[in-house]
């Protein structure tokens, strides 16, 4: 059983990356996906921090993920293929 895992940041070139993963995905039926998409950690000072709690910041990059990955995962289904995501902050 491969696993495959596939760096997602919104790019062409990142969804180049995905084809031909599932390209091989199709050679090897076991084959896992795992879509990721990684962001830094956003720096909060002055008087955001007033505005914007930690946990709504935590909202927002989840949100800007999801948006990043739904073509990725539309990719994945017309292939025919379960991908599996992960969010990670750095």
């Amino acid at each position: 059983m491969a696993k495959l895992c596939v760096c997602i940041d919104g790019s062409e070139c990142a969804l180049h990356v995905l084809e031909h993963a599932l390209h091989r995905a199709k050679e090897c039926p076991s084959t896992t996906l795992l879509l990721m998409t990684a962001q830094a950690e956003p720096v909060v000072y002055g008087e955001i921090a007033v505005y914007v709690t930690r946990e709504r910041m935590a909202e927002l990059q989840r949100l800007h993920s999801a948006d990043i990955l739904k073509p990725a995962e539309e990719n994945g289904q017309e292939g025919g293929r379960d991908l599996y995501r992960r969010d990670r902050r750095r």
